[in-house]
C-alpha cells in the first residue's frame, strides 16, 4: 500500500511520473486527473504553452549544481500541481524523492509511477517516430538537446536515442525510489494496478488512451506559428 491515502491535496506533488517521454504519459496524466490528482503537469499541456517562462526555469534547474537551489527552482515550477508526468520532470526523480520523503517522516510524500513500454525497442521506435523528429528543431530544441544529448551522455555514458538509455533510466529509478513507493505501469494494464497502488476506487469506464504523439506535433506547430507571428526566434530560450 502506498502513502497516498494519508495525504491531503495542496501539499505538493502527490504522484510523480518517473517514466520517460513516450511511455503513454498523456494517458497517465488523464488517468491521474480523473482520480483527483488535478492539475497534473505535462510537457504538452503545461510546458509548451508557457515555453517562454517555463523553459528557462527548467534549464536553470538542469544547470544548477547546488542541490538546495535546484530544488527550490523545482518547487516553484510545480507549485500548485498535484502530480507531474513526462519530461523534464522524470529526470529529477532523485530530487523529488528528497523533496517529498516518506510519509512517516513528513506529512508530504509522493508515489512514483515508472511508465513502461512493452519493450525497449518499442520505446525507441516511438521516440524516433515522433520526438526524434519534432525536437530536432524549433523552440524546444535547446531544452531537449541540453537535457538529453549532453547531460544524459555525461551521466549514463550512452546516447539518448538508444535502447540502452531506456534501460539505464529505468534501472536508475528502481535504485532511487523505495520499492514500496514505486509502481511499474503500462497503459495497457488499465485502472486496476494504478488504483490499487494509489488507494483509489476504480472509476467507471476504461483507462484513457491518448495519442500524445499527435498532440505533441499539433502543439509544436501552434507554438512555432505563434512565435513566427511575433517575429521571435524558434529557439528563444
Amino acid at each position: 500500500m502506498s502513502g497516498s491515502e494519508s495525504k491531503a491535496h495542496g501539499k505538493g506533488l502527490q504522484v510523480i511520473g518517473a517514466g520517460l517521454p513516450r511511455t503513454s504519459t498523456s494517458s497517465l496524466q488523464t488517468g491521474l486527473q480523473i482520480l483527483g490528482y488535478d492539475p497534473c503537469y505535462h510537457t504538452i499541456t503545461h510546458l509548451l504553452p508557457n515555453a517562454s517562462t517555463q523553459g528557462p526555469m527548467w534549464l536553470k534547474a538542469m544547470n544548477t549544481r547546488d542541490k538546495a537551489v535546484r530544488q527550490k527552482i523545482l518547487a516553484e515550477i510545480v507549485s500548485g500541481y498535484s502530480a507531474i508526468v513526462d519530461g523534464p520532470g522524470c529526470f529529477f526523480v532523485e530530487d523529488w524523492v528528497e523533496m517529498y520523503p516518506d510519509a512517516k517522516v513528513e506529512d508530504i510524500a509522493s508515489d512514483f509511477i515508472l511508465g513502461m513500454r512493452k519493450s525497449p525497442q518499442a520505446w525507441l521506435d516511438s521516440v524516433m517516430g515522433s520526438m526524434g523528429k519534432v525536437f530536432g528543431k524549433g523552440p524546444m530544441y535547446y531544452l531537449m538537446n541540453n537535457l538529453w544529448d549532453v547531460q544524459t551522455f555525461e551521466k549514463h555514458g550512452v546516447h539518448v536515442r538508444t535502447t540502452d538509455f531506456y534501460l539505464k533510466h529505468n534501472d536508475e529509478i528502481r535504485e532511487i525510489v523505495p520499492k514500496e513507493r514505486l509502481l511499474e505501469f503500462q497503459a495497457a494494464d488499465g485502472w486496476a494496478p494504478l488504483c490499487n497502488f494509489l488507494g483509489k476506487e476504480k472509476p467507471a469506464g476504461e483507462f484513457p488512451h491518448r495519442n500524445d504523439s499527435r498532440a505533441l506535433r499539433r502543439k509544436m506547430a501552434v507554438s512555432a506559428h505563434e512565435r513566427g507571428k511575433r517575429g521571435g526566434s524558434l529557439v528563444e530560450y
